[in-house]
C-alpha cells in the first residue's frame, strides 16, 4: 500500500470524476447514436460526394484553478489527446455499464468502480502528452474538454470532375 493517504473528501473527488466521465461517455454515444446514421446515409447516397467520414473525440484534462501550479495565463494540462473514435465505438467499452477497474491496481483506485473512460485515465499512457495520470493527479483536475471533430472523405477525378466512391 502507498505512504499516501487518502482522506474522504478524495475518494468523493475521486468518485465524482468517475461520475463525471461517465457523463461524458453518454454524451459521446449518444452523438453517435444520432449522427453516425445520418454520416451513413450520406455515404450510401449514389448522389452525395461523400465516400467515407471519421468521428472522434478528443478529450483534456486540466487543472483546477486552486491547484498550486495553476497559472492564469497558461493552458494547465495534466494530459491531453485523448483519441477516441466514435464511429467505431460501438466496438469500445463506452458506457457499457461494465466496471472498468482492474483489482490489482492499488489504493484508492481499486476502491472505485470505474467507467472505460476513468480506467483509460489512469492506465493508459500513450505518450508525453498523453500519459497517465496518478490518483493525486486526478484530484487536481478541475475541467474536462471534448472536442468531437467530423472529418469528410471524398476524392474527385480532376480530368472528368466525377466524385469517386
Amino acid at each position: 500500500m502507498s505512504d499516501i493517504h487518502y482522506t474522504t473528501a478524495d475518494f468523493a473527488d475521486l468518485i465524482r470524476l468517475n461520475d463525471r466521465l461517465s457523463m461524458i461517455e453518454r454524451y459521446l454515444v449518444e452523438f453517435r447514436v444520432t449522427e453516425c446514421p445520418k454520416m451513413d446515409s450520406r455515404v450510401a447516397d449514389p448522389d452525395d460526394p461523400l465516400a467515407d467520414y471519421e468521428l472522434d473525440a478528443e478529450l483534456g484534462f486540466y487543472l483546477r484553478e486552486d491547484d498550486p501550479e495553476y497559472r492564469e495565463d497558461e493552458d494547465n494540462i495534466l494530459t491531453m489527446r485523448r483519441w477516441i473514435s466514435l464511429k467505431h465505438s460501438e466496438q469500445s467499452q463506452l458506457n457499457d455499464g461494465r466496471d472498468h477497474r482492474l483489482w490489482n491496481i492499488g489504493y484508492p483506485l481499486s476502491e472505485i468502480e470505474q467507467c472505460s473512460l476513468m480506467h483509460d485515465l489512469w492506465d493508459h499512457d500513450y505518450s508525453s502528452e498523453q500519459r497517465a495520470l496518478t490518483p493525486q493527479e486526478m484530484l487536481r483536475i478541475g475541467e474536462i474538454s471534448v472536442e468531437i471533430q467530423v472529418r469528410h472523405q471524398m476524392t474527385q477525378d480532376v480530368e472528368s470532375g466525377r466524385w469517386s466512391e
